[in-house]
């Protein structure tokens, strides 16, 4: 019975750190990108704009996931937050022929909303659901290298 429950919890890390992996690529690919695109078409002055209006939309974001966070369990939260961001991506990749600056800025602020969300809100979050406090100081490296590695390869692959 011991080992069927260390199998299990064992397997349950080895899919957590390859989250963290794989959401952590995303994210540092998502930002690199969003910063490039937003930069290289409205130019740098734009950007204080641009992180006023994240500090703006920020408020109600969080105000929202607050409500949410503690009514649904986070499995259910983080996929659906990874199904709303995916479809606002698709959406602003699709308008990006548009070439209007709200698109840019769309895309600068949801980016952002990705990296912030999952990294600090919804996998920590995550993290809490399968592991007690003892557990998570125990594995708390191994998933600390888990998302250097995501940001290391997620860097790699944007050039």
């Amino acid at each position: 019975m011991l080992s069927a429950s260390k199998s299990s919890q064992d397997g349950r890390l080895t899919q957590l750190l390859l989250l963290a992996v794989t959401v952590l690529v995303q994210s540092v690919m998502a930002i690199a990108i969003a910063n490039s695109i937003f930069v290289s078409q409205l130019g740098a002055r734009q950007l204080p704009i641009a992180f006023m209006l994240i500090g703006l939309c920020s408020m109600p974001a969080y105000i929202a996931i607050s409500q949410v966070v503690q009514r649904v369990r986070s499995p259910q939260l983080f996929r659906a937050a990874l199904a709303v961001l995916l479809g606002l991506v698709v959406v602003l990749r699709l308008a990006l022929p548009l070439d209007i600056a709200p698109v840019y800025y769309g895309l600068l602020i949801v980016s952002f909303f990705q990296w912030d969300i999952c990294n600090n809100i919804l996998y920590p979050s995550l993290l809490t659901d399968y592991f007690n406090t003892l557990e998570y100081k125990q594995y708390a490296p191994y998933i600390g290298i888990a998302q250097a590695v995501g940001a290391l390869l997620g860097g790699g692959l944007v050039g």
